[in-house]
């Protein structure tokens, strides 16, 4: 626990400057020059944002970040992808018992939320009743 405290420590002091300072970015060049290029070299040269694949982007961002500013090696990425999966799981998990405990609680002592419970309960049995029937007349 203390070496992952260490590591959380390290990555958080190391990204301060970046995190904690304002950052205003122009890109008045990057229009001008957008707007002075043939489309030939607008195919070649793509400065379009919109054609970038995100989702890729940011997982070889994050894998930089990873390599490069927090010097951590790649080998266990593997290994940290199953952690990031299990714990995902195990919130999942405490979330719906928690949802559960707190929907229990609440039908057990308001009677608003009992009342409320028997309605859409009973409501939703009466239209699953009358999905076979609709099924056997189409």
């Amino acid at each position: 626990f203390v070496k992952i405290q260490d590591k959380l420590r390290k990555a958080v002091g190391s990204l301060d400057y970046f995190t904690q300072n304002e950052w205003v970015f122009s890109n008045k060049n990057l229009d001008d020059l957008l707007n002075k290029m043939t489309p030939e070299d607008r195919k070649t040269f793509n400065f379009n944002v919109k054609s970038i694949h995100w989702p890729t982007y940011m997982e070889s961002y994050c894998l930089g970040i990873k390599r490069f500013v927090l010097r951590e090696e790649l080998s266990e990425l593997s290994k940290a992808r199953q952690t990031l999966k299990r714990l995902q799981r195990i919130n999942f998990a405490v979330n719906v018992f928690l949802f559960i405990a707190v929907w229990r609680l609440l039908i057990n002592r308001v009677a608003v939320a009992r009342t409320l419970w028997n309605f859409l309960l009973g409501w939703a049995i009466r239209i699953f009743k009358r999905m076979p029937k609709v099924a056997k007349s189409s």
